[in-house]
């Protein structure tokens, strides 16, 4: 993936899904390498088990165990 790509995608994590901005540099460096990452995990809205899928551009979260 390209930096221009990587950090449109990371745009999208932060306004739907809260990733907090400080990570957006290392999620860009994680993406943008000889061997991107699979997944990405990052906390926000989604808590620790938001994942960024970079295979499929698809995201998941672990569901809470407690009711909200």
């Amino acid at each position: 993936m390209t930096i221009e790509k990587a950090n449109q995608v990371y745009d999208i994590l932060v306004t739907s899904c809260g990733a907090p901005e400080p990570d957006r540099e290392s999620f860009v460096f994680d993406q943008t390498g000889d061997s991107p990452a699979r997944e990405w995990r990052f906390q926000g809205t989604l808590g620790f088990g938001g994942k960024f899928w970079g295979d499929t551009f698809n995201v998941s979260c672990y569901r809470s165990l407690k009711p909200t």
